[in-house]
């Protein structure tokens, strides 16, 4: 199999995971890397009408590849992706953004975690991409990288003044990094945030910090190591056979076929829970902005009842 060939079979999304594709891509590192990293060129060049092209996968297997390649001159390209405004990355990327983004950021860094931090710090990011970026600097605690007091250092000071930028979710979502990293020495800092409601207890709980820290801070860092090894990109067939649209349901129907045909080619790829049926706030909103929110709510809930998932099991 050619370059042009494994391209072309990793372009196209039909519901099933291109695992022979994927295994010559990955056979060919050295040659491939180079299209690959003129794809992401490419895709910042014209984002919005790569993010309207139906049932176009190329950009995500890039990614995957080029953070398991380590490779540090995807880094850049990978931030600037993940920097566009909410609907954009979201078009683009879907729950890449919070599942996948952090691996993505920590594997092409090299180490240097300047860019990570910058991200962080963008008011015109995409606040979910934001707080991935976020995850990051945590997987960087976890692999030693980084110091734990460096990093609860960085980001309890986005907790000390209200941003001013349009979204206001940011301090409730880095909080569950915050939360990762024991926060001994920082609940000061954190119950200051909850009273001034920059964080929501729906994301997640003033008790849960301090259930966190009733564990001691070697366990707490175990947790937060075994989080990291389960996270990293270090198998990438595991990885990408979990996906869900690579999955199907008891009779062998793919289980994004039903949200297809209720929505838009491209809602229904990267968000199958979606329902366009789902009725607006009565509030003086439009209702494409109150869709906007209430996608925003939905992955909030959806990130906060994993984590509580988690935390229930241990």
């Amino acid at each position: 199999m050619n370059l042009e060939e494994i391209l072309d079979c990793l372009s196209v999304y039909d519901g099933k995971y291109k695992r022979e594709c994927m295994e010559a891509a990955l056979q060919h590192q050295e040659e491939i890397t180079p299209r690959l990293l003129g794809l992401l060129d490419e895709v910042l060049a014209q984002p919005e009408a790569y993010a309207e092209r139906e049932n176009y996968h190329g950009h995500f297997y890039a990614v995957i590849l080029l953070a398991y390649f380590k490779e540090t001159r995807a880094h850049q390209r990978i931030i600037d992706l993940f920097s566009f405004p909410y609907e954009l990355t979201e078009a683009l990327f879907g729950d890449m953004k919070t599942e996948t983004l952090p691996a993505l950021l920590y594997q092409t860094c090299g180490g240097n975690f300047d860019r990570i931090r910058a991200m962080i710090s963008n008011l015109e990011a995409d606040e979910f991409c934001r707080s991935s970026a976020a995850g990051a600097l945590g997987f960087g605690v976890a692999d030693g990288q980084l110091t734990r007091k460096e990093t609860l250092d960085f980001l309890t000071g986005f907790l000390k003044h209200q941003e001013t930028g349009p979204l206001s979710n940011f301090p409730g979502l880095i909080a569950n990094t915050l939360y990762d990293l024991y926060p001994d020495g920082y609940m000061e800092v954190i119950e200051s945030a909850y009273k001034k409601g920059m964080i929501d207890s729906f994301m997640i709980r003033l008790e849960d910090f301090q259930e966190r820290l009733d564990l001691g801070l070697e366990s707490a860092l175990q947790k937060l190591r075994a989080d990291y090894k389960r996270r990293i990109l270090d198998d990438v067939h595991g990885y990408l056979e979990s996906w869900a649209c690579f999955r199907r349901d008891e009779r062998g129907i793919d289980i994004f076929d039903h949200a297809r045909s209720r929505s838009s080619p491209l809602e229904a790829r990267l968000n199958p829970d979606w329902n366009p049926g789902d009725t607006p706030s009565p509030r003086s909103r439009t209702p494409k902005e109150a869709h906007k929110d209430k996608k925003r709510k939905r992955k909030m809930a959806r990130s906060s009842r994993r984590k509580n998932r988690k935390r229930k099991r241990k």
